[in-house]
Protein backbone atom coordinates (compact mmCIF):
# COMPACT_ATOMS: atom_id res chain seq x y z
CA UNK A 1 0.00 0.00 0.00
CA UNK A 2 1.04 3.62 -0.42
CA UNK A 3 -0.11 7.04 0.72
CA UNK A 4 -2.09 9.56 -1.24
CA UNK A 5 -0.91 13.12 -1.43
CA UNK A 6 -1.29 16.71 -2.55
CA UNK A 7 0.78 19.83 -3.01
CA UNK A 8 0.01 23.15 -1.31
CA UNK A 9 1.49 26.58 -1.84
CA UNK A 10 1.17 30.26 -1.11
CA UNK A 11 2.69 33.47 -2.44
CA UNK A 12 3.70 36.77 -0.91
CA UNK A 13 4.27 39.81 -3.10
CA UNK A 14 6.72 41.97 -1.18
CA UNK A 15 7.50 45.66 -1.38
CA UNK A 16 11.05 46.83 -0.82
CA UNK A 17 12.93 49.80 0.53
CA UNK A 18 16.56 50.89 0.64
CA UNK A 19 18.72 49.05 3.16
CA UNK A 20 19.89 51.22 6.05
CA UNK A 21 21.97 49.02 8.33
CA UNK A 22 24.32 46.04 8.40
CA UNK A 23 23.35 43.09 6.23
CA UNK A 24 23.84 39.37 6.90
CA UNK A 25 23.42 36.09 5.06
CA UNK A 26 22.34 33.23 7.33
CA UNK A 27 22.59 29.68 6.00
CA UNK A 28 21.46 26.46 7.67
CA UNK A 29 23.61 23.60 6.35
CA UNK A 30 24.91 20.13 7.15
CA UNK A 31 21.54 18.34 7.24
CA UNK A 32 21.02 14.88 5.75
CA UNK A 33 17.65 15.52 4.12
CA UNK A 34 16.01 12.54 2.44
CA UNK A 35 12.78 11.35 0.86
CA UNK A 36 9.72 13.18 2.13
CA UNK A 37 7.77 9.92 2.33
CA UNK A 38 10.26 7.19 3.13
CA UNK A 39 12.40 9.21 5.58
CA UNK A 40 9.92 11.66 7.13
CA UNK A 41 9.44 9.54 10.28
CA UNK A 42 13.16 9.72 11.08
CA UNK A 43 12.69 13.26 12.44
CA UNK A 44 15.58 14.68 10.42
CA UNK A 45 16.01 18.42 10.41
CA UNK A 46 14.16 20.50 7.84
CA UNK A 47 16.42 23.40 6.81
CA UNK A 48 13.50 25.75 6.16
CA UNK A 49 12.00 25.18 9.61
CA UNK A 50 15.37 25.58 11.34
CA UNK A 51 16.05 28.76 9.39
CA UNK A 52 12.56 30.08 10.24
CA UNK A 53 13.16 29.30 13.89
CA UNK A 54 16.41 31.27 13.81
CA UNK A 55 14.84 34.21 11.97
CA UNK A 56 11.94 34.31 14.42
CA UNK A 57 14.36 34.36 17.37
CA UNK A 58 16.48 37.07 15.80
CA UNK A 59 13.40 39.13 14.99
CA UNK A 60 11.93 38.82 18.49
CA UNK A 61 15.15 39.61 20.34
CA UNK A 62 17.09 41.93 18.01
CA UNK A 63 14.73 43.04 15.28
CA UNK A 64 15.52 42.09 11.67
CA UNK A 65 14.19 42.84 8.19
CA UNK A 66 14.43 40.20 5.47
CA UNK A 67 15.94 40.89 2.08
CA UNK A 68 15.52 37.42 0.59
CA UNK A 69 15.19 33.71 1.33
CA UNK A 70 15.49 30.52 -0.70
CA UNK A 71 15.60 26.76 -0.14
CA UNK A 72 14.78 23.44 -1.75
CA UNK A 73 14.32 22.35 -5.35
CA UNK A 74 11.74 19.54 -5.28
CA UNK A 75 8.70 18.99 -3.09
CA UNK A 76 9.39 15.31 -2.37
CA UNK A 77 12.78 15.94 -0.76
CA UNK A 78 13.37 17.18 2.79
CA UNK A 79 15.33 20.45 2.30
CA UNK A 80 18.97 20.18 3.36
CA UNK A 81 19.93 23.86 3.13
CA UNK A 82 18.21 27.22 3.49
CA UNK A 83 19.61 30.72 2.86
CA UNK A 84 18.21 33.98 4.19
CA UNK A 85 19.43 37.59 3.93
CA UNK A 86 18.46 40.29 6.41
CA UNK A 87 19.48 43.56 7.98
CA UNK A 88 19.47 44.61 11.63
CA UNK A 89 20.49 47.58 13.70
CA UNK A 90 21.82 45.26 16.42
CA UNK A 91 25.58 44.97 16.84
CA UNK A 92 27.52 42.27 15.04
CA UNK A 93 28.46 40.79 18.41
CA UNK A 94 24.80 40.46 19.42
CA UNK A 95 23.89 38.77 16.14
CA UNK A 96 26.83 36.37 16.25
CA UNK A 97 26.19 35.47 19.88
CA UNK A 98 22.52 34.67 19.30
CA UNK A 99 23.28 32.62 16.18
CA UNK A 100 25.97 30.67 18.08
CA UNK A 101 23.42 29.87 20.79
CA UNK A 102 20.95 28.61 18.20
CA UNK A 103 23.58 26.48 16.49
CA UNK A 104 24.45 24.85 19.83
CA UNK A 105 20.75 24.12 20.42
CA UNK A 106 20.37 22.55 16.96
CA UNK A 107 23.47 20.39 17.43
CA UNK A 108 22.06 19.16 20.73
CA UNK A 109 18.51 18.52 19.49
CA UNK A 110 19.63 16.79 16.28
CA UNK A 111 22.67 14.96 17.65
CA UNK A 112 21.14 11.59 16.71
CA UNK A 113 19.81 12.48 13.27
CA UNK A 114 21.83 15.42 11.88
CA UNK A 115 24.99 15.69 13.95
CA UNK A 116 26.72 17.86 11.32
CA UNK A 117 24.11 20.64 11.27
CA UNK A 118 25.54 24.16 11.48
CA UNK A 119 24.61 27.80 10.87
CA UNK A 120 26.81 29.91 8.61
CA UNK A 121 26.64 33.69 9.19
CA UNK A 122 28.27 36.17 6.81
CA UNK A 123 28.23 39.97 6.77
CA UNK A 124 27.12 41.28 3.36
CA UNK A 125 26.16 44.52 1.65
CA UNK A 126 22.46 44.91 0.88
CA UNK A 127 20.96 47.46 -1.47
CA UNK A 128 17.31 46.74 -0.66
CA UNK A 129 15.29 44.96 2.00
CA UNK A 130 11.59 44.15 2.32
CA UNK A 131 9.26 46.54 4.06
CA UNK A 132 8.81 45.38 7.64
CA UNK A 133 5.23 44.09 7.39
CA UNK A 134 6.19 41.67 4.61
CA UNK A 135 9.28 40.50 6.45
CA UNK A 136 7.29 39.83 9.62
CA UNK A 137 4.54 38.10 7.69
CA UNK A 138 6.87 35.60 6.01
CA UNK A 139 8.78 34.87 9.21
CA UNK A 140 5.48 34.25 11.02
CA UNK A 141 4.23 32.03 8.18
CA UNK A 142 7.33 29.81 8.15
CA UNK A 143 7.62 29.65 11.93
CA UNK A 144 3.98 28.53 12.32
CA UNK A 145 3.94 26.21 9.30
CA UNK A 146 3.49 22.57 10.45
CA UNK A 147 5.90 20.12 8.87
CA UNK A 148 7.27 16.64 9.32
CA UNK A 149 5.82 13.45 10.78
CA UNK A 150 2.18 13.86 11.90
CA UNK A 151 0.57 10.44 12.51
CA UNK A 152 1.55 6.77 12.58
CA UNK A 153 -0.40 3.56 12.07
CA UNK A 154 -1.74 1.65 15.04
CA UNK A 155 -2.18 -1.45 12.85
CA UNK A 156 1.09 -1.68 10.91
CA UNK A 157 4.26 -1.16 12.93
CA UNK A 158 6.54 1.60 11.67
CA UNK A 159 4.11 2.97 9.07
CA UNK A 160 3.65 6.74 8.89
CA UNK A 161 0.06 7.61 8.02
CA UNK A 162 0.25 11.40 7.65
CA UNK A 163 3.03 13.92 7.11
CA UNK A 164 3.87 17.31 5.65
CA UNK A 165 7.09 18.46 4.01
CA UNK A 166 7.79 22.20 3.87
CA UNK A 167 9.95 21.88 0.80
CA UNK A 168 10.61 24.94 -1.37
CA UNK A 169 11.01 28.71 -1.06
CA UNK A 170 11.80 30.68 -4.19
CA UNK A 171 11.70 34.34 -5.14
CA UNK A 172 11.16 35.75 -8.62
CA UNK A 173 11.29 39.54 -8.77
CA UNK A 174 9.21 40.57 -5.73
CA UNK A 175 7.07 37.42 -5.49
CA UNK A 176 8.01 34.83 -2.87
CA UNK A 177 6.53 31.34 -3.34
CA UNK A 178 6.42 28.68 -0.62
CA UNK A 179 5.51 25.07 -1.45
CA UNK A 180 4.95 21.93 0.59
CA UNK A 181 3.80 18.37 -0.08
CA UNK A 182 1.38 16.41 2.10
CA UNK A 183 0.84 12.67 2.31
CA UNK A 184 -1.74 10.53 4.11
CA UNK A 185 -3.23 7.06 3.90
CA UNK A 186 -6.74 8.53 4.30
CA UNK A 187 -8.29 11.44 2.45
CA UNK A 188 -9.76 12.67 5.75
CA UNK A 189 -6.27 13.21 7.19
CA UNK A 190 -4.98 14.72 3.95
CA UNK A 191 -7.75 17.29 3.59
CA UNK A 192 -7.59 18.14 7.29
CA UNK A 193 -3.95 19.20 6.77
CA UNK A 194 -5.04 21.23 3.74
CA UNK A 195 -7.68 22.98 5.85
CA UNK A 196 -5.06 23.69 8.52
CA UNK A 197 -2.78 25.45 6.04
CA UNK A 198 -5.72 27.23 4.42
CA UNK A 199 -6.61 28.64 7.84
CA UNK A 200 -3.03 29.75 8.47
CA UNK A 201 -2.99 31.54 5.10
CA UNK A 202 -6.34 33.17 5.87
CA UNK A 203 -5.14 34.47 9.23
CA UNK A 204 -2.08 36.01 7.57
CA UNK A 205 -4.06 37.36 4.62
CA UNK A 206 -2.27 35.24 2.01
CA UNK A 207 -3.59 33.43 -1.08
CA UNK A 208 -3.27 29.66 -1.18
CA UNK A 209 -3.69 26.81 -3.60
CA UNK A 210 -3.87 23.04 -3.17
CA UNK A 211 -3.26 20.96 -6.29
CA UNK A 212 -1.89 17.72 -7.67
CA UNK A 213 -4.06 15.35 -5.63
CA UNK A 214 -3.30 11.65 -6.06
CA UNK A 215 -5.10 8.84 -4.20
CA UNK A 216 -3.59 6.33 -1.84
CA UNK A 217 -3.66 2.57 -2.22
CA UNK A 218 -4.87 0.75 0.93
CA UNK A 219 -3.46 -2.55 2.16
CA UNK A 220 -5.54 -5.66 1.43
CA UNK A 221 -5.18 -8.81 3.52
CA UNK A 222 -5.92 -11.09 0.53
CA UNK A 223 -3.91 -10.62 -2.69
CA UNK A 224 -3.30 -13.24 -5.39
CA UNK A 225 -0.74 -10.95 -7.01
CA UNK A 226 1.22 -10.74 -3.78
CA UNK A 227 1.12 -14.53 -3.49
CA UNK A 228 2.41 -14.85 -7.07
CA UNK A 229 5.24 -12.41 -6.41
CA UNK A 230 6.21 -14.28 -3.25
CA UNK A 231 6.30 -17.67 -4.98
CA UNK A 232 8.36 -16.33 -7.92
CA UNK A 233 10.92 -14.76 -5.58
CA UNK A 234 11.17 -17.93 -3.50
CA UNK A 235 11.67 -20.16 -6.55
CA UNK A 236 13.99 -17.89 -8.55
CA UNK A 237 15.96 -16.05 -5.86
CA UNK A 238 15.71 -18.43 -2.92
CA UNK A 239 14.31 -15.72 -0.66
CA UNK A 240 10.96 -14.41 0.52
CA UNK A 241 10.26 -10.78 -0.39
CA UNK A 242 9.85 -8.23 2.38
CA UNK A 243 6.26 -6.95 2.34
CA UNK A 244 6.16 -3.23 3.03
CA UNK A 245 3.41 -0.66 3.39
CA UNK A 246 4.93 2.59 2.13
CA UNK A 247 4.28 6.23 3.03
CA UNK A 248 5.55 7.30 -0.36
CA UNK A 249 3.22 7.73 -3.34
CA UNK A 250 3.02 5.28 -6.25
CA UNK A 251 1.05 5.11 -9.47
CA UNK A 252 -0.76 2.05 -8.13
CA UNK A 253 -2.99 4.35 -6.12
CA UNK A 254 -4.25 6.04 -9.30
CA UNK A 255 -4.99 2.69 -10.97
CA UNK A 256 -6.79 1.46 -7.84
CA UNK A 257 -8.98 4.57 -7.75
CA UNK A 258 -10.12 3.89 -11.34
CA UNK A 259 -10.56 0.12 -10.94
CA UNK A 260 -11.30 -0.58 -7.24
CA UNK A 261 -11.31 -4.37 -7.75
CA UNK A 262 -7.84 -4.43 -9.31
CA UNK A 263 -5.34 -6.62 -7.44
CA UNK A 264 -2.06 -4.73 -7.28
CA UNK A 265 1.44 -5.48 -6.12
CA UNK A 266 4.57 -3.39 -6.69
CA UNK A 267 8.21 -4.30 -6.42
CA UNK A 268 11.49 -2.53 -6.86
CA UNK A 269 15.25 -2.92 -6.62
CA UNK A 270 17.25 -1.97 -3.56
CA UNK A 271 17.82 1.79 -3.36
CA UNK A 272 19.62 3.94 -0.83
CA UNK A 273 19.63 7.69 -0.11
CA UNK A 274 16.68 8.51 -2.36
CA UNK A 275 16.37 12.23 -3.24
CA UNK A 276 19.80 13.08 -1.80
CA UNK A 277 23.22 13.43 -3.48
CA UNK A 278 24.05 9.95 -2.06
CA UNK A 279 21.25 8.22 -4.03
CA UNK A 280 22.31 4.77 -5.21
CA UNK A 281 20.75 1.78 -7.00
CA UNK A 282 21.82 -1.85 -6.50
CA UNK A 283 22.29 -3.13 -10.07
CA UNK A 284 22.11 -6.82 -9.11
CA UNK A 285 18.75 -6.31 -7.44
CA UNK A 286 17.54 -4.45 -10.53
CA UNK A 287 18.39 -7.49 -12.69
CA UNK A 288 16.62 -9.76 -10.19
CA UNK A 289 13.46 -7.62 -10.34
CA UNK A 290 13.47 -7.74 -14.12
CA UNK A 291 13.66 -11.54 -14.20
CA UNK A 292 10.95 -11.90 -11.54
CA UNK A 293 8.59 -9.60 -13.44
CA UNK A 294 9.07 -11.61 -16.63
CA UNK A 295 8.25 -14.82 -14.80
CA UNK A 296 5.18 -13.28 -13.17
CA UNK A 297 3.88 -12.19 -16.59
CA UNK A 298 4.32 -15.75 -17.91
CA UNK A 299 2.19 -17.14 -15.07
CA UNK A 300 -0.68 -14.68 -15.26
Amino acid sequence: STAGGMGWGTQLEVKTKAAATTGYRLAVKGLIGGHSGVDIHLERGNAIKLCARALNKLNNELGITLAGIKAGSTDNAIPRECFAEFETSASAEEVKQLVAQLEAIYKDEFSFTDADVYIELTEINLENVWEQEYSDKLINLLFLWPTGFRHRSMAIEGLTTASENLAIIKQEDNVVTVICSMRADRDSLLFDMVDELNTLAKVLGLPCRAEGYYPGWPFEAESKMRELLTSCCQEMLGKTPWNWAAHGGLEGGVFKSKWPDMDIVTLGPTMEGEHTPEERLNIKSFDDCYEVIKEMLKRL
